[in-house]
């Protein structure tokens, strides 16, 4: 997440993503906050106990350093709740990179305001409209717009926006506001401060409050009416794409987020952590991560539509919201306009395996794929009156079990390539059955990929029913 998108050229970013370096690093010093909006990605205002201590936060922005970055995006929570914000600052300066703040301002008084501006931090406040009433309904806050209004003021006080201090407003594109929009941006430009409209993410308290959602067609309004605007009253040319107004996002490629409690997000939408600081250094898990990974080499990679957009250079909606939607980070953006008629192109977790794996009645035994993470997946079945591996008492053979585990493999690779790929078990160990199942169970199984090399691989393997463990292993595969 940054105010400005076009902070680094697209040369750069493909740089990086090839390179398998940062140039910026998206940080939550701590998840407390004042404010209760209703479309936060959080789903709770709780703060975790065991948030990262100012010495992980500098280890981790040290890390990133030498992996090229040269921005540090503070998110929160509201980082001005962070007792050593300041000092955190100060070391992100000492260590020649630029600080980038996301804040609801309602701390930020002009001392504060002169202090950041000196120290060069480009500021991000909130402002989702000018009636009281709204900004109150979008913050949970009553003197909201009080607030955000004296933030603003403080901020142009104090000097912003500079040349090395951006100022910018975050705004939420959502059916509050939507009439309000047009004006916000205006007051935006006519007071040279950078506007960040965005569409919001479906998750956390957002799925609880559906109500604020516009529908891809009137969200495309919105965008294209902002661009005549942005064009007819300020000389600003740019193409209407979601989910940034006159902007675009492609930080995946070139940077991901550190949580409060030391965990690795692509973003903060796609909230499946692809590893911890706390056990592993942050080149490592950006190297090793098959999302990170996925995401950085999406050209080869996304699923239709977007594989074939004409934009698709350059963009690949948003990631956050597609994963959200369908629990697949490389599936289509379905909240895409462009997408809204091929929606029936884009599949949503859990799916039918029949088309992702090799196996043919009666082999193939498992039903749907319904989750896949970070190497891991979890598939679904019903042992059916038909399964030839039934004996005489309705009991499942023992060595099923196995098979079980490589089909559900098979499903999460051909998910992911979008066709069904062929394979063979290689090699076994680690096999404990610690249950039975028979005709009628719905079984689980989950799979976690240890080690990958080429078309070789190592998977784990559990088979649960109802909750509970009755078969584990590890399989050694081939996959063409």
């Amino acid at each position: 997440m940054s105010c400005n998108n076009f902070t680094f050229s697209l040369d750069e970013i493909k740089t990086a993503a090839r390179e398998n370096r940062l140039l910026s690093l998206e940080i939550e010093p701590t998840l407390r906050c004042n404010y209760h909006c209703p479309y936060c990605y959080s789903a709770t205002n709780a703060v975790p106990e065991n948030e990262l201590s100012y010495d992980e936060l500098t280890d981790v922005i040290t890390q990133a350093k030498h992996l090229g970055a040269r921005k540090i995006v503070i998110l929160g929570g509201e980082p001005l709740l962070y007792e050593r914000i300041f000092e955190l600052v100060d070391f992100i300066g000492e260590q020649g990179l630029v600080a980038e703040m996301f804040s609801n301002g309602a701390f930020l008084t002009g001392e504060k305001a002169a202090w950041l501006f000196r120290s060069n931090v480009s500021l991000v406040l909130k402002l989702n409209s000018f009636k009281p009433e709204v900004q109150s309904l979008l913050t949970g806050e009553n003197s909201a717009l009080c607030k955000a209004m004296n933030a603003i003021q403080a901020a142009r006080d104090a000097g912003y926006p500079g040349e090395k201090a951006s100022l910018a407003v975050s705004t939420v594109i959502c059916s509050a506001n939507v009439d309000e929009l047009e004006d916000i941006w205006r007051y935006l430009r006519d007071n040279n401060i950078l506007p960040y409209f965005e569409v919001i993410t479906p998750q956390g308290k957002a799925n609880e409050n559906s109500w604020l959602q516009l529908d891809p067609h009137k969200i495309k309004s919105v965008f294209e009416r902002i661009s005549k605007l942005d064009f007819d009253e300020y000389g600003h040319e740019w193409e209407p794409r979601p989910p940034l107004v006159g902007s675009r996002c492609l930080r995946h490629l070139h940077s991901c987020l550190i949580t409060s409690t030391g965990a690795v997000f692509p973003c903060v939408g796609i909230n499946e952590a692809v590893g911890s600081i706390r056990e592993s250094y942050l080149k490592d898990i950006i190297c090793d991560s098959e999302i990170i990974q996925d995401l950085r080499n999406f050209h080869d990679t996304i699923k239709e539509p977007c594989g074939s957009c004409e934009f698709s250079p350059e963009c690949f909606g948003c990631r956050g919201a597609t994963y959200q939607l369908t629990g697949d980070w490389l599936a289509a953006d379905p909240i895409c306009w462009k997408n809204q008629d091929r929606l029936d192109c884009i599949s949503r977790l859990p799916v039918d395996v029949e088309k992702f794996i090799p196996h043919k009645p009666p082999m193939r035994m498992i039903d749907t794929l319904d989750i896949i993470g970070e190497k891991k997946a979890v598939v679904s079945l019903l042992v059916r009156p038909d399964n030839i591996f039934l004996d005489e008492n309705g009991r499942l053979s023992e060595t099923v079990f196995i098979e079980l585990i490589a089909q559900a493999m098979a499903a999460c690779d051909g998910f992911s390539k979008n066709a069904a790929c062929d394979g063979m078990i290689i090699g076994l160990s680690n096999y404990e059955i610690s249950g039975s199942a028979g005709k009628g169970d719905e079984l689980k199984v989950l799979i976690s990929k240890n080690i990958k090399f080429g078309n070789w691989g190592v998977v784990s393997g559990r088979v649960e029913k109802n909750g509970k463990l009755i078969a584990t292993g590890e399989i050694k595969i081939w996959q063409s």
